[in-house]
C-alpha cells in the first residue's frame, strides 16, 4: 500500500529510490518517504552492509536512534516506511521533535491515506466489539 511503485527499465534512470524490486517513481511514496529521511545516510548504511549484518545495525540504530521508531526499521528503507506505517495507523499523532515522529506523521499530508487509517480504525474497533 504506502510504497506504490511503478517499476522502469534499467535505461529510464532518475534520482530516486531503487531496490531489487525496482526504481520507484518519483512522485510514489517511498521515493518521497526516502527523500525526506534516508537520502542523508543512504550511502552510509550501505557502505557499512547494515541490512545484512545485525551488528552493524544495532550500532546505526545507536547512532540514529532518534531516526527510527524502532530498531527494525534500521534494516532497509522499505522495513522504515513500514513501521512508520504502522505506528501512523495505531498511534496518535506525534509532535515531530525527532526524526522518528516526523516519520510516523508523514503520512498525515495525504488525504487518502488518512481516510485509510481512518477506516482502518474503524474496522479494528468493530472487531474488537464482538469479541
Amino acid at each position: 500500500m504506502v510504497s506504490n511503485y511503478d517499476w522502469k527499465t534499467p535505461s529510464q534512470k532518475e534520482t530516486t529510490y531503487s531496490s531489487f524490486y525496482g526504481e520507484s517513481t518519483p512522485d510514489s511514496y517511498m521515493n518521497l518517504y526516502y527523500d525526506e529521511f534516508w537520502i542523508d545516510y543512504y550511502k552510509e548504511w550501505q557502505h557499512l552492509n547494515v541490512q545484512s549484518n545485525s551488528e552493524a545495525q544495532q550500532a546505526f540504530y545507536l547512532e540514529h536512534a532518534d531516526d527510527f521508531l524502532t530498531s527494525y526499521a534500521v534494516t532497509h528503507p522499505e522495513e522504515d516506511i513500514a513501521e512508520s506505517w504502522t505506528f501512523f495507523i495505531l498511534s496518535p499523532k506525534q509532535s515531530n521533535d525527532t526524526i522518528a515522529q516526523k516519520k510516523q506523521n508523514f503520512f498525515y499530508q495525504f488525504p487518502e491515506l488518512v481516510e485509510t487509517r481512518t477506516e482502518i480504525l474503524k474496522n479494528l474497533l468493530t472487531e474488537a466489539k464482538k469479541d
